[in-house]
């Protein structure tokens, strides 16, 4: 398996990161925005150079992490958990025992996500 890394999102990642959105999603600019004005933290995996999956960790008091993602080709691999851990590191780094994940019940979640004990 290839190692993950995650790291909050920079000025010099955002093009990496935007390239490989989907098409339309236009995602990674205004994240990255509302990260610069403090309303929140956009972590992203990376495997060999390439981001891989994503996730933003509010900055509120009791903070969320929301549009958690994984590329498709990816999932099943521990992105997805590296990014969990890291948001819980990010919220326990600010005093805050507990962090909330935002999600969407659908189709989608229900076939792809993995069964956690």
């Amino acid at each position: 398996m290839d190692e993950v890394t995650v790291a909050v999102l920079d000025l010099a990642s955002v093009e990496a990161v935007e390239r490989r959105e989907p098409a339309g999603r236009q995602y990674v600019r205004p994240a990255f925005a509302a990260q610069t004005r403090g309303e929140q933290t956009v972590l992203v995996a990376w495997i060999e150079g390439v981001p891989v999956g994503s996730g933003e960790v509010t900055a509120d008091a009791r903070p969320e992490l929301r549009n958690l993602r994984v590329d498709a080709d990816r999932r099943g691999q521990g992105v997805g958990t590296r990014l969990i851990a890291a948001a819980e590191a990010l919220a326990t780094d600010r005093g805050v025992l507990r962090i909330g994940v935002a999600l969407e019940a659908s189709e989608y979640l229900e076939k792809d996500l993995p069964a956690r004990a």
